[in-house]
């Protein structure tokens, strides 16, 4: 900062010498880049500097991209075959073309930069919580959350709000599944999200707001599965449906 200063202080004091190299007189023109083309030189290569820089972490960033697109196509059979243990460490999986095949959880923390990062952050979170372990399950729910794709940041959304409901963590609970279902645009993950949170909020000792949750669903203009649910919860909480 202090180098700043100094370089705009000398800019200011020689206001009238640049006034006259603006008017042609070569002599002084030629002083003016002795004393001060050092800052000339030093600005064109921050710049150059910042242009290359630029240019390397875009390379990185898409071979980043590349291979963690590859070592997720690799492990995902795993997970949709419910082999979670697999899928997670990538353990007594053979090699493909003589490469380790990284598991779920490697290529999350390896590749957490990368789109394909999280997506594998999000498919383990949904392994761990499949294997009861809600609490390992969220830190890969919250890296997924960051990811720049609003599917995956509603599901990861969800996966914390189960995360916490099996935490018995109601409260907190039902402020990720409302954003969920917030965020969610199609009508029946919307009705999802919020009869999960309708029953965090019956957990909660809420009745009130639980019925209010499920006559919204129930009165939706689109069909989905959850209005016969809502139906049946109103029913037996005592409702009367009109």
């Amino acid at each position: 900062m202090k180098n700043k200063n100094n370089d705009l202080e000398a800019f200011d004091e020689n206001e009238e010498l640049m006034v006259e190299v603006t008017n042609g007189t070569e002599e002084k023109a030629v002083n003016f880049f002795q004393r001060y083309g050092k800052f000339v030189i030093i600005g064109a290569v921050a710049v150059i500097i910042v242009v290359a820089g630029w240019w390397y972490f875009s390379a990185k960033s898409a071979e980043n991209e590349k291979q963690a697109s590859v070592a997720l196509s690799r492990i995902f059979p795993y997970y949709q075959n419910g082999e979670y243990m697999q899928a997670l460490s990538g353990d007594k999986v053979p090699p493909v073309r003589n490469e380790k095949v990284l598991g779920l959880k490697q290529i999350a923390d390896e590749y957490s930069g990368t789109a394909a990062g999280k997506l594998a952050a999000f498919y383990s979170g949904e392994a761990l919580l499949s294997l009861n372990k809600a609490q390992e399950a969220r830190a890969y729910f919250e890296k997924a959350s960051k990811s720049e794709s609003d599917a995956i940041k509603v599901g990861a959304n969800a996966g914390l709000g189960a995360c916490l409901e099996a935490e018995n963590n109601f409260n907190e609970a039902v402020s990720y599944y409302e954003k969920a279902a917030e965020m969610s645009e199609e009508p029946g993950t919307k009705a999802r999200y919020n009869f999960y949170s309708a029953m965090c909020y019956e957990k909660l000792g809420n009745k009130e707001k639980a019925i209010q949750i499920y006559k919204d669903i129930m009165n939706a203009r689109e069909m989905n599965e959850f209005i016969g649910l809502a139906k049946s919860s109103l029913v037996r909480l005592g409702t009367i449906i009109e």
